[in-house]
């Protein structure tokens, strides 16, 4: 699936899934890099770019994203849910080493990249999904406005 990006340079104007997880995952990297976080491209796809301090709200989007794959409390604890969990909330709310996510999560350093990576994965998931809601919302804004303006 590719989504036109309105309001953006010609270069930008389409984006892919997977090109938008690429995004997801930069932005992970550089978190507390207000700089780069800055003119990153999910702040305009996320729409946070008319928030006053882009950066900051990016950086809140994608914390939020970590927090909404909390699985629910009754889920048993070794499930992988929650091991995906701890590990975006150990590098990206604790800034944990790989190596000190595996010690935490007791599992080795490759599990404990696996279920980063998988978690990672799920936050690109999660904010795809809010990019389309966020297209379809202008999209049916666009519409209403053309249908009372005839």
């Amino acid at each position: 699936m590719i989504l036109a990006v309105s309001g953006m340079s010609e270069i930008n104007r389409a984006i892919d899934q997977t090109t938008f997880s690429q995004h997801v995952r930069d932005a992970l990297a550089h978190l507390y890099d207000r700089l780069h976080l800055q003119d990153h491209p999910l702040v305009a796809l996320l729409g946070v770019s008319a928030h006053s301090a882009p950066a900051d709200a990016l950086r809140r989007t994608l914390l939020d994203a970590v927090e909404q794959l909390c699985p629910p409390a009754q889920a048993p604890q070794r499930d992988g849910r929650w091991r995906q969990y701890r590990a975006l909330r150990l590098r990206y709310v604790e800034g944990a080493n790989p190596a000190e996510i595996a010690g935490r999560l007791k599992v080795s350093e490759r599990q404990a990249r696996r279920d980063h990576q998988e978690g990672v994965t799920a936050v690109a998931g999660l904010l795809w999904s809010r990019r389309v809601r966020l297209r379809d919302a202008r999209s049916e804004g666009d519409g209403a406005r053309g249908e009372g303006s005839g």
